[in-house]
């Protein structure tokens, strides 16, 4: 298996915030790095070992074994890795919710804050404006539209439609 840990161990301790050499390290959840330190990060014991070397005693290299100008910046990767990790909970989490409320009423949420922030917006406009003459929209079919070319857009509307159920389209 390739893992950062045997490739780019610089990398890794960056992305840790990871000054020092330790056996034993611990996962640090957040922080700023400043002054060759991780500040403000609560710390998970052995975390770091744990999840690198399948040990709680296995030793994670740090910054200082590495020349100054062959170590990358350490409070822009270690940000940049907090976020990304941030923004990965946060879709698991919406995702666990959708979860929930699917099986909670066998249908997803229709509310239109939920539409908005998963880009679901525009197939319920597609499917009471279509262009005229056009045939009826599967669920299939509404569904790759959204997930090809994303949300309709009251502009991109084609202006000759007709009202399948509903009101009028707005004028523009």
């Amino acid at each position: 298996m390739v893992t950062v840990a045997d490739n780019q161990p610089a990398k890794l301790a960056a992305m840790e915030g990871q000054f020092r050499t330790q056996a034993g390290a611990p996962l640090s959840l957040g922080g700023t790095y400043r002054d060759d330190e991780l500040h403000y990060a609560p710390e998970i014991p052995y975390g770091l070992s744990l999840l690198v070397h399948h040990d709680p005693n296995g030793v994670v290299l740090g910054l200082e074994e590495f020349p100054e100008e062959d170590r990358p910046a350490g409070n822009v990767v270690h940000l940049s890795y907090n976020v990304m990790v941030g923004i990965g909970f946060a879709l698991l989490a919406l995702a666990a919710w959708l979860g929930w409320a699917w099986w909670r009423r066998r249908r997803i949420p229709d509310t239109r804050w939920f539409l908005r922030a998963t880009g679901l917006s525009g197939w319920p406009r597609w499917s009471r404006w279509r262009p005229a003459g056009s045939p009826p929209m599967s669920g299939a079919s509404r569904g790759s539209y959204t997930a090809c070319c994303g949300p309709r857009m009251p502009s991109a509307r084609p202006r000759a439609c007709t009202s399948v159920s509903g009101p009028s389209p707005p004028s523009t």
